[in-house]
């Protein structure tokens, strides 16, 4: 018995540093990251149909170039899609590793084929990387159809 009571005072300081870990851990209130890229995502699809290349831009991490490069390539593959009606993303499963994620997705779109509206679905995956509170995307690429 004497040997506890002489580990007490030991015992309740380590208790009490536990307990104001916890209270400091528990008042923080991280931002759910899921929404985020969702968010994230809302904003590609609204850059990509509207055209608005200043807000797709501000979506990409990077340096100007490297930017640049990757918006490039991702406008040059919608476009080569053919006159686009309407952009979408469907049946997306996010994956977070940290400050990383990758978003693996089906782009969809409606697109004018002589006259008709046609509708393709095309694999993808965004890679994307969490600055601060903010995801944005480092890179893309269409996913080999299955």
């Amino acid at each position: 018995m004497k040997k506890y009571v002489e580990h007490l005072d030991d015992i309740v300081v380590l208790f009490l540093i536990f307990v104001m870990i916890t209270i400091g851990c528990v008042g923080r209130k991280r931002p759910d990251d899921i929404e985020l890229i969702k968010n994230l995502l809302g904003q590609l699809s609204y850059a990509l149909n509207q055209k608005d290349f200043v807000l797709l831009d501000s979506l990409y991490y990077g340096e100007k170039a490297e930017k640049d490069s990757l918006l490039s390539k991702l406008t040059d593959d919608v476009n080569s899609l053919g006159e686009i009606r309407n952009l979408g993303f469907g049946g997306k499963r996010i994956e977070i590793y940290g400050n990383e994620a990758f978003v693996n997705f089906t782009l969809v779109v409606e697109k004018v084929d002589d006259g008709k509206i046609q509708r393709i679905e095309l694999p993808m995956e965004f890679s994307l990387v969490k600055k601060g509170d903010r995801w944005k995307v480092v890179g893309h690429r269409f996913l080999k159809l299955q």
